[in-house]
């Protein structure tokens, strides 16, 4: 039996075995098959099954047995509960959809992602715990970079993915401040090691949208981390890595995103057009939308290609959704971000080294997924929404850590001084 059917069972089981004693752990399990997707991932080899719902009721039952976690959510609720508003508008919308078939093989995806989402924020209680879904994210999405990249090298690669490269994308800067922190070396190798797959999984991929994504959290990265002088050779070193990885071809395709009206290509002109066709779709249905999923099947109906999705998420998820729905979905990324504004730039005092770190990788990521979601329409991507979910998790610790700690003694977390490089220490209940 191929060792990819064998680690697919064996997780299947673990997660769903441990899921009634630590529904925790089980949803970690949930995240990394989510985003390793084992029937792509090894096609023809993993047979597509249930494996991820059989994990989600073992999640289930422990969650239940264990009071339906915290809901003392403080600040956090307006961000779970926007996530939870965009999930009820779409089903909804899936209510009156012209096509109920489509829109509840949609539906049943997104609640699979966002409700495990919600039970996983119930039970964050410490900082080790957003460490290990930090990690398990890492690790998961440097699997999926390293086997773009073997298949890649071993002159087997038949087609781009944009989906697949913006997954890459999206682990970029928490691979990168991982290694940049970790304690141990071994960390900082695994660390580095996906970091440095994931960016040339996105160039072998040449998506345009994933590699501006990729820019902007190579930016904001570098404004918010650590300024002593190995911050900046590490920096310095993943840009040119970055360059020499890209190529001329890659360069030149990447620049055609800013090119004058006269020189766009035509897959650069098609979106403006697409684009136009989604506004075309909201003004008519501003509300409801024209149902969850569905642009595929309306697209021809205000001026476009017949089957064609709109290449861009936020256009899209409003002409399928409405206003109401693009509102709830953007809400959530946003406030996550408002929140972890004041600790990414050190102007709130971090309740934990880590809390401090998870902020700006977090931040950057979100920020980085919100520019390159304007060239794709990847609504069922979830590692986005497993992001969003580690930066509701630190703004919940570390409003939960400032009320334990409000009459402890002062200190200044090593991250916020600049650090040197070395790990950080002082955390409760380490991951290894």
């Amino acid at each position: 039996m191929p060792f990819s059917v064998l680690f697919v069972y064996a997780l299947t089981i673990f997660g769903t075995v441990i899921g009634p004693l630590s529904p925790y752990t089980a949803f970690l399990a949930y995240v990394m098959l989510g985003i390793l997707k084992p029937d792509k991932l090894w096609f023809g080899m993993v047979e597509p099954s249930n494996y991820s719902r059989c994990i989600a009721i073992g999640m289930l039952v422990g969650w239940i047995l264990r009071g339906f976690g915290n809901w003392n959510l403080g600040r956090t609720w307006g961000i779970i509960l926007a996530l939870l508003g965009f999930l009820l508008w779409a089903h909804i919308g899936g209510l009156i959809a012209p096509n109920q078939f489509v829109a509840y093989e949609y539906l049943d995806v997104m609640t699979k992602i966002i409700i495990p989402c919600f039970m996983a924020l119930t039970l964050i209680d410490s900082v080790a715990k957003l460490q290990q879904l930090a990690w398990v994210i890492v690790i998961s999405v440097g699997y999926v970079a390293w086997h773009e990249n073997e298949v890649y090298f071993s002159g087997n690669f038949l087609d781009r993915d944009n989906v697949i490269a913006h997954t890459m994308a999206m682990g970029v800067s928490l691979a990168f401040f991982l290694g940049l922190y970790s304690k141990h070396l071994w960390q900082k190798i695994i660390a580095y090691t996906c970091a440095g797959v994931m960016v040339h999984g996105v160039l072998i991929h040449e998506s345009r949208g994933a590699m501006l994504g990729v820019l902007v959290m190579g930016i904001l990265t570098f404004i918010l981390m650590g300024k002593k002088p190995v911050h900046y050779w590490m920096f310095l070193l993943g840009l040119l890595a970055a360059i020499i990885m890209a190529g001329q071809g890659v360069q030149e395709r990447f620049t055609t995103i800013f090119a004058s009206e006269e020189n766009r290509d035509a897959s650069a002109e098609s979106r403006l057009m697409f684009w136009a066709g989604m506004w075309r779709g909201i003004k008519a249905n501003p509300v409801f939308g024209v149902g969850p999923d569905h642009w595929h099947l309306v697209s021809e109906r205000y001026g476009l290609p017949p089957h064609r999705e709109g290449h861009n998420l936020w256009i899209q998820v409003a002409a399928e959704h409405g206003f109401p729905g693009i509102i709830c979905l953007v809400t959530f990324y946003l406030l996550t971000l408002k929140r972890l504004w004041p600790i990414a730039r050190q102007k709130v005092k971090a309740a934990d080294p880590w809390i401090g770190l998870l902020a700006c990788t977090v931040f950057a990521t979100i920020c980085g997924y919100m520019t390159e979601a304007i060239f794709g329409s990847f609504r069922t991507l979830e590692v986005a929404y497993y992001v969003g979910i580690l930066g509701a998790g630190t703004v919940l610790m570390q409003e939960r850590l400032s009320d334990a700690t409000t009459t402890a003694p002062e200190y200044s977390p090593e991250w916020a001084q600049g650090l040197s490089g070395q790990a950080i220490t002082a955390m409760p209940r380490p991951f290894v």
